[in-house]
């Protein structure tokens, strides 16, 4: 039973619902109308998001139903998440490098699981990342939408309003080249994000959208240090390399990246600890 609708974006809305059977709150998530064109879409939609329900992994939403309702509206039942989008917490100001690595240590690992089914996101942005509230705090990360993205995706072309699918901002390369996709753009889409996390903005700002793909392409990113963030060099030089203009260039799998991030988080937490050390320090000395 659907109760409220609780927001709405580019690909559809989502609703609160109640599921009898289990006795539990859900989410609805409902597919935008004129992105549903054609059964071929519709087969190719339900086969991927078949899939993408196999998907079993504490860092990515978990799907618990799909259909196609009576007026042709394809839905997804969704576990009821509360906390808020990544999107909303970066509009609140740049992270702590720990804080910035430990969530993308989770979307890492949410790649690695997805990627090793050959499910490729392809959209992966903080609107598509939620952070859960968590009984004393903490960081944890879910992300949204696999499967979905691809269908879309391959179903992508530039429409009478010049739209085209996904989000400029962190588009890679070859994705906004129109050539072959696999699953390093999802990294690049990663170090976009590694990099607004860090430095509270996306590396690549532009008037129309056109002009940031062109950018995505052509242009060489941009350090976060040359904004004036503090940033430890080793992490800079890996967000440097996930923002690579050649997907070869980039780490070969998820794997690699949760790993790469795992070590740079270990190396900070001594130097963290230190400077949290020297300010109890400092402050029982002025009492």
């Amino acid at each position: 039973v659907v109760e409220k609708k609780l927001g709405e974006g580019g690909m559809g809305a989502v609703y609160l619902a109640h599921q009898r059977s289990m006795s539990r709150a859900v989410a609805v998530k409902t597919l935008r109308k004129e992105l549903v064109d054609s059964d071929e879409f519709v087969d190719r939609f339900m086969r991927e998001v078949q899939v993408a329900t196999a998907l079993s992994h504490p860092h990515i939403v978990t799907v618990l139903d799909f259909g196609q309702d009576t007026d042709g509206t394809l839905f997804l039942v969704m576990e009821l998440l509360e906390g808020e989008e990544l999107t909303t917490r970066l509009a609140r100001g740049s992270m702590t490098a720990e804080e910035a690595l430990l969530i993308a240590i989770q979307i890492a690992s949410a790649l690695e699981a997805a990627h090793a089914m050959s499910i490729v996101h392809r959209d992966l942005k903080p609107d598509n990342v939620f952070m859960l509230k968590m009984a004393g705090g903490g960081t944890f990360a879910k992300v949204l939408d696999f499967g979905i993205a691809k269908v879309l995706d391959s179903e992508s072309k530039v429409t009478k309003t010049g739209m085209i699918f996904g989000t400029p901002e962190y588009m890679s390369p070859e994705q906004c080249k129109g050539v072959g996709v696999d699953h390093r753009s999802d990294f690049y889409a990663l170090g976009c994000m590694l990099f607004e996390m860090l430095g509270g903005r996306t590396p690549f700002k532009a008037d129309t959208p056109m002009a940031l793909l062109l950018a995505h392409v052509s242009t060489a990113a941009p350090r976060p240090s040359s904004f004036g963030v503090s940033i430890d060099p080793n992490v800079e030089e890996f967000v440097m390399r996930l923002l690579s203009k050649e997907a070869d260039d980039r780490p070969a799998s998820a794997t690699i990246v949760r790993e790469i991030l795992q070590k740079l988080l270990s190396n900070l937490e001594p130097a963290a600890a230190e400077v949290s050390a020297f300010s109890e320090t400092r402050a029982f000395e002025t009492v």
